[in-house]
């Protein structure tokens, strides 16, 4: 099943699983994140449990470029500093079903 799901039924199905979570769903413009030169986020949410930003990168594999992680990194920051809480930045391998470090 997984091999011939499209990247955007990939998130559509992930965006389900990750909202059902503790929180709530952060969504910043991308021109706002481009504008600071940070990354764009596939999945953001502030979990009100635990008391912190929890960003996802969702890819097939689980790679992401040193420019990529850069940016996620100073994004996971910024959102630290808006929120005045830590940030969790993890990677999703869709093809793997499971999280990977950045």
């Amino acid at each position: 099943m997984l091999k011939n799901t499209s990247g955007q039924e990939c998130e559509k199905q992930f965006s389900l699983r990750f909202h059902q979570g503790a929180g709530i769903p952060i969504l910043v413009s991308p021109q706002v994140l481009r504008s600071r030169d940070l990354g764009q986020l596939d999945f953001s949410r502030f979990d009100t449990s635990k008391r912190q930003v929890m960003i996802v990168e969702l890819k097939n594999g689980e790679w992401v470029t040193g420019g990529q992680k850069r940016r996620l990194l100073a994004s996971g920051r910024w959102l630290s500093q808006v929120f005045n809480a830590p940030s969790l930045i993890s990677g999703f391998s869709w093809k793997k079903q499971k999280f990977f470090a950045i």
